[in-house]
């Protein structure tokens, strides 16, 4: 009798071009192209997890850096666009010495502070949303490193702060 040992990576698949491509969420907030202001953009594409069979899941990847098509309209001058430079017209966007550093929406930016500030573990996201899991998962190294923590800390509750308002 032949034994086969199962691995617990059996469903596992290493993610090429780790930092290239994503899953964008259904809500993204870019910098408004007239005004600067805020627009809150939904995209046409599929986004998310998809199930191949029973208890196998793929997440869809798409391209970070890339034109993203669908609906989004401003909420200071109420002027509507059909697209976005995905992460030039990022709302949150915090620029760095060593890269930027962006969020897909507030909630994301909410998350972002907290994994970085050390408040919530992976366990605790990955239970509340798994796209945040599979968004801290993917920062890039200068935004967790410990001399960027203050400065990026800080513009974060800067743009929180400033949405409370």
């Amino acid at each position: 009798m032949i034994h086969i040992s199962r691995s617990h990576y059996r469903n596992w698949r290493p993610i090429d071009h780790r930092y290239d491509y994503y899953t964008w969420p259904k809500t993204i907030s870019a910098k408004c192209k007239y005004c600067e202001g805020m627009a809150t953009f939904s995209t046409d594409e599929k986004q998310g997890f998809s199930q191949e069979a029973p208890g196998i899941y793929r997440v869809s990847k798409l391209p970070t850096s890339a034109c993203i098509h669908g609906r989004g309209i401003c909420t200071s001058c109420k002027k509507i666009t059909s697209s976005i430079n995905w992460p030039e017209d990022a709302y949150y966007s915090v620029k760095l010495a060593s890269g930027n550093v962006w969020a897909w929406n507030h909630d994301y930016l909410r998350v972002l502070q907290a994994y970085i500030s050390g408040q919530r573990s992976d366990v605790a996201l990955a239970k509340e949303n798994a796209m945040y899991l599979y968004f801290i998962a993917r920062l890039p190294k200068h935004a967790v490193l410990k001399r960027n923590r203050g400065a990026l800390l800080k513009k974060i509750n800067a743009f929180l702060s400033a949405r409370a308002a």
